[in-house]
């Protein structure tokens, strides 16, 4: 786009409607300046883990940034951009070098933790990353999908491993038990299935979940796999045999995240229903219920002394908590990212499974940029606008979902595009009042409710072969 570019632009092509309101010209910047934070995200918290060395927390959102934070300070060290979509899971490997996250960009990334930059893009996955592992001897990622697979890589040279297939439906979790032999997954088709991690064969499926297996984790002797469901239900299964020990309900909406403490003697169950339960291992009775949280609660993990838990959830923050006393420490909050991260530094190679690991810069999502693409997971055409910016050689904007943009996500934005979606009248309200302190909205095939913002009528019929006429005596949109 030219800086000189004053007047309004429409495209039409099949069905797409482009509409422009109000541009003034848009100064591509090459970093992204600094906001204060009221929350530890500007989305929902989708993962968060603990380093095994306790001194680092990581923590990815909808907002397509993964913090790290420093445990003892609970001060952010550093933000890392560079998915263009929602970050789905996130994990850190056990010598504390290297954080792995995945997302509905459908990558799966490997950051250098101390510097913060992308050492390798790993792609292969055709659909959203739902879940990252990495096991215990910090050799292997396994990457849960949407697709249906889950894959395997060499931590080290990103080279694709093994492609697990199986499961019917979108895989949502993964977890390597204590030896790192066996990978245990779960899925929306209800099954948990055990792996054998060095041949990526299939060992056992393990039924009696009756919705989505959203969360898994082995005791630290091995002995056991919790797992967590959409069913309401816990389960507690054999990991030798498969066979289920106990089950129980253990929240009153679903559950999404399992943890077991390390020293083996607590369970955290977390779910939508806003809490956080703590349950004795041995004998799977309630210890306490945490409460204090205004929205689900998406992920849940121990800290390696077994003293501290952290969360992540929907109302875009990251908790701590006293395990001993069940009560709220901190909520973690910092300022957002500077550019970082942007720079793969390996070399461009080819995966056994045809998977390509990327070396050149990340493209998509900028250092955050003038330019935010607005996203909907229920219009999956919406997604599309990131890849025609980048086809067309614009590299300065962020991609983010509807449901993760508050007023502050715009604020830090001078251009908006926002894809075909319909809009709430909260949305609708935050997008008018963003428009009209001067933001740029560029909507495609837009919800009738912004008809007024953007100087549209409604036609009563709809036209077929016909042509758009632009008045251009008059400036676009509302504008006088």
């Amino acid at each position: 786009m030219r800086p000189e570019l004053r007047h309004l632009t429409v495209a039409v092509c099949c069905t797409l409607l482009l509409t422009v309101v109000p541009l003034r010209p848009p100064q591509i910047s090459t970093a992204a300046a600094a906001a204060p934070a009221t929350t530890s995200h500007q989305g929902a918290v989708a993962g968060v883990q603990f380093s095994k060395d306790g001194k680092t927390i990581v923590s990815g959102g909808h907002d397509s940034v993964i913090r790290l934070w420093d445990a003892t300070s609970r001060a952010q060290r550093r933000g890392l951009q560079g998915h263009e979509n929602p970050i789905r899971g996130v994990t850190i490997s056990p010598d504390g070098a290297t954080v792995v996250s995945g997302g509905e960009d459908s990558s799966v990334k490997l950051w250098d933790a101390a510097s913060g930059q992308l050492r390798r893009n790993l792609l292969g996955h055709t659909d959203f990353v739902n879940a990252v592992a990495v096991s215990p001897d910090g050799t292997t990622i396994a990457s849960a999908s949407e697709d249906r697979t889950i894959k395997l890589w060499d931590l080290a040279t990103g080279k694709a491993l093994q492609t697990l297939r199986g499961h019917q439906s979108g895989v949502e979790t993964i977890a390597f038990s204590p030896d790192g032999k066996t990978l245990a997954s779960g899925s929306k088709d209800t099954l948990i299935k055990l792996w054998d991690v060095a041949s990526g064969t299939h060992r056992q499926t393990l039924q009696g979940h009756t919705a989505t297996v959203d969360g898994l984790s082995f005791s630290p002797d091995g002995k056991f796999l919790i797992s967590g469901s959409d069913d309401l239900t816990m389960k507690i299964w054999v990991a030798a045999t498969g066979k289920l020990q106990k089950s129980y309900t253990a929240h009153t909406r679903p559950v999404d995240s399992i943890a077991i403490s390390p020293d083996g003697r607590y369970i955290a169950s977390a779910s939508k229903d806003q809490t956080i339960k703590l349950w004795d291992l041995a004998s799977a009775s309630l210890l306490k219920t945490l409460t204090g949280n205004t929205a689900a609660v998406e992920s849940v993990a121990f800290s390696p002394d077994s003293k501290t838990l952290v969360s992540g959830g929907d109302d875009q923050n990251v908790k701590l908590w006293d395990v001993g006393s069940g009560q709220l420490l901190t909520t973690l909050t910092g300022a957002l990212p500077s550019t970082t991260g942007l720079q793969a530094t390996s070399a461009a190679s080819t995966g056994s499974a045809g998977a390509q690991i990327a070396s050149a810069s990340v493209p998509g999502a900028g250092p955050g940029g003038p330019i935010l693409v607005i996203t909907s997971a229920s219009s999956p055409f919406s997604r599309y606008y990131s890849e025609i910016l980048r086809t067309e050689g614009m590299n300065e904007f962020a991609v983010s979902d509807i449901g993760s943009v508050t007023a502050g996500t715009l604020a830090g934005y001078d251009v908006v595009i926002l894809g075909q979606m319909t809009l709430t009248a909260g949305q609708v309200s935050m997008l008018t009042t963003w428009v009209n302190g001067g933001g740029n909205l560029i909507a495609m095939r837009p919800d009738p409710q912004l008809a007024g913002l953007l100087g549209l009528s409604s036609a009563s019929s709809t036209l077929d072969n016909g042509y758009l006429l632009v008045d251009t005596a008059t400036g676009p949109g509302n504008a006088s």
